[in-house]
C-alpha cells in the first residue's frame, strides 16, 4: 500500500510520466496506437483531482493499516480494507467502462460553484495542438513510433502555457 501511495504522490506532483504506473500506462497507449487505437483526450484538471482523491484514499488506507500493525486496534484493518475497496471500485470503473469517478465529482464541484468554470480555458487552447502532434508524430512511414523524441518539446510547451 505504501508503494501505491508513493506512486499516487509522484503522479499528483509530477504528472503521469514520473509515476511508474503512469509510465507503464503511457507505454501501453503507445503499443495500442500501433494497433490503431487512439487515445481519449481529457482535460487535465478533473484527472488531477481524481489523482488527488487517489492520494487521499491511499493515504487513509495506509494510515489505518499501519495503525493496526502497531496494535492501535484490530478493527482498523477493516476500515483500511474498506477504503481500499472504494479505491479499487473507482479504478475498476475507470478501467472497465471509462467512467472516472473523481472526474464526475469534479464536474459536480463546478456545477455547485466550488470550482470556477474558467478552469477549462487552458485545456481548450492546447488540446487541438496535442491531437495534431499525436497524429503526425506517433508513427513514421515505416510504422515505427517516433513520438518519443518530440515528447520533451511538447511537455515543455504545455508547461509554459500553464505557468504564463
Amino acid at each position: 500500500m505504501c508503494a501505491l501511495l508513493v506512486d499516487y504522490c509522484l503522479r499528483f506532483l509530477g504528472g503521469s510520466s514520473i509515476s511508474p504506473l503512469g509510465s507503464l500506462a503511457q507505454v501501453m497507449v503507445a503499443i495500442m496506437d500501433l494497433f490503431g487505437s487512439k487515445p481519449k483526450w481529457m482535460a487535465g484538471w478533473p484527472k488531477q483531482f481524481a489523482t488527488f482523491c487517489g492520494v487521499m484514499f491511499t493515504a487513509g488506507a495506509t494510515l489505518f493499516f499501519l495503525l493496526q500493525r502497531y496494535n492501535y486496534g484490530d478493527q482498523l484493518v477493516i476500515v483500511g480494507l474498506s477504503i481500499t475497496c472504494v479505491l479499487l471500485f473507482a479504478q475498476l470503473l475507470e478501467w472497465s467502462i471509462g467512467f472516472c469517478l473523481g472526474c464526475f465529482f469534479f464536474g459536480l464541484m463546478i456545477q455547485f460553484g466550488l470550482v470556477p468554470k474558467t478552469v477549462y480555458n487552458i485545456f481548450t487552447a492546447i488540446v487541438p495542438e496535442v491531437r495534431i502532434l499525436w497524429k503526425t508524430l506517433s508513427l513514421s512511414e515505416s510504422g515505427c513510433p517516433r513520438l518519443l523524441p518530440h515528447l520533451a518539446a511538447l511537455t515543455g510547451r504545455i508547461l509554459l502555457q500553464f505557468w504564463q
